[in-house]
This record gives structure tokens, sequence and C-alpha cells, in this order.
């Protein structure tokens, strides 16, 4: 056995391991606990947020070229409206302009739009208007209103009068 006072290696030598084993332990969960609060940045954790912003920039690239080409296409399929409006007036307008040059064309053009020529006298047939149909008199207006109704009738028949050339 060994010195007064000392256990025998063979006693000693699991109570040192088992509070190495301890300690080992107490150490590895103290690292990870100062790890995990010191090391919040990582290498792979920047990495991937860097992955991820270069992601966002690309599909935010393709987003705006679909916006862009959306309007353009927008802008083109207006143009191509109003080009097909324009081809149909010029269609309009050639067809004029081969009726003019044609022999007595000009003089058919200006028939279609009604113009005369300077020793024609123009008579205009119009249908006549209604005449205003009578309203029925009443005992009152008979008697003491006479003065209304012709003043009514007079407005009437000026109205007439001015608007006759018209009709």
């Amino acid at each position: 056995m060994g010195p007064p006072g000392y256990a025998s290696p063979e006693t000693a030598a699991p109570a040192v391991v088992g509070s190495l084993s301890l300690n080992v332990l107490a150490r590895q969960r103290s690292k990870k606990s100062q790890a995990s609060s010191a090391r919040l940045i990582t290498p792979g954790r920047v990495g991937i947020l860097l992955l991820f912003l270069a992601a966002l920039w690309v599909g935010s690239g393709f987003v705006n070229k679909m916006v862009v080409a959306y309007r353009l296409d927008a802008e083109a399929a207006q143009i191509r409206q109003e080009n097909q409006r324009l081809a149909d007036v010029n269609r309009g307008y050639q067809s004029q302009l081969s009726a003019l040059s044609q022999p007595g064309g000009k003089e058919e053009q200006e028939r279609l739009h009604n113009y005369v020529q300077k020793d024609e006298q123009v008579y205009v047939i119009a249908q006549p208007s209604p005449g205003p149909s009578p309203t029925p008199r009443s005992s009152q207006s008979a008697g003491g209103g006479g003065a209304q109704t012709s003043a009514g009738g007079f407005f009437r028949d000026l109205w007439g009068a001015v608007t006759a050339a018209f009709h």
C-alpha cells in the first residue's frame, strides 16, 4: 500500500477518472454556451444571407423586365390599333381621290356634299311641321284667362316663325 493518508492506486484511479470526465463535460457545456452566444454570425450564415440577397436581386430584375415587357406590349397594341384606324381613313381618302380623278367625279362629289353651281337655284322641299294640337279649354280660362292664352299662342307662333327656316 502506499504512504499513510493516501489511497491505493487501484482505488484512486476511478475517482480521478470520474472527476476528470465531469470536468471535461462541464468545460464542453460552457464552450457550447459561449459559442452559441458569441458565434451568432458564422461564415455559413453570412454565405446563406449573401445567396439570399443575390437571389432576391436577380428575381427583382426578372420582375422588372416582365413589367417593362407588359407595358411595351400594351403600348404596341395601342399603336397597332391607331395604325389600323389611320389605314381605314387613308383608304377613304384614296377612294375620294380616285372618284375625283374620273371624268365627272368632281361634280359628283360636289353633289354628294350638297354643293351647287353658281347659276343654279336651290329649292328645299321640307315636310310641313305638325301644327300645335288644340288644347281643351276649361271653363275658367274661357271666362277670365283670355289674355294668358293669347300670350302663350303669341310666343308659340313667334318660335314657329323663327324656326320655320330650319325645318
